[in-house]
């Protein structure tokens, strides 16, 4: 296993810092990819983290992002868990050779919207159709489950 290169001190900055970064033209979404590639290769081996990387790709996508970019994630690297998403153009076994060498044709839904298109910063909506705010939300679920708890207590559940 080789050094860490003076690139990898770059990573050290969280997520949202790398797209500040990335959105103000201070770093380029290529040098972050670069830098995680670098790491990748380096640590890789010895954790085996990744079933499959597109180095080539990434750096093709790396280079579209420009400055001002208005997507959460502009230009941040982000690995992917083959259990919970598909991507298109690459393999996704989902953790199963069942799928042998599947090849997606599509971004999963929270991929595509985590990624690919600009933010949408909408209320949330419950499933009666009001909006309520992230904080409203959790209080109620709160509660509901607190509901739950009292009512299996009580062998009413």
């Amino acid at each position: 296993m080789s050094a860490p290169s003076q690139s990898a001190d770059i990573l050290r900055a969280n997520a949202a810092e790398h797209a500040e970064l990335v959105r103000a033209g201070a770093v380029s979404a290529r040098e972050l990819v670069e830098a995680s590639l670098e790491a990748i290769e380096r640590l890789d081996p010895s954790v085996n983290a990744f079933s499959f990387v597109s180095a080539e790709r990434a750096l093709e996508e790396a280079d579209r992002v420009r400055p001002g970019d208005p997507r959460l994630l502009c230009g941040v690297p982000v690995a992917v868990k083959d259990l919970l998403g598909a991507t298109e153009g690459l393999p996704t076994t989902h953790g199963t050779a069942a799928f042998g060498d599947w090849v997606a044709h599509h971004d999963t839904a929270h991929l595509r919207r985590l990624l690919r298109e600009e933010p949408r910063l909408e209320a949330f909506r419950e499933d009666h159709g009001g909006r309520e705010t992230f904080e409203e939300r959790s209080e109620e679920r709160a509660r509901r489950l607190a509901v739950h708890a009292a009512a299996a207590e009580h062998g009413l559940d």
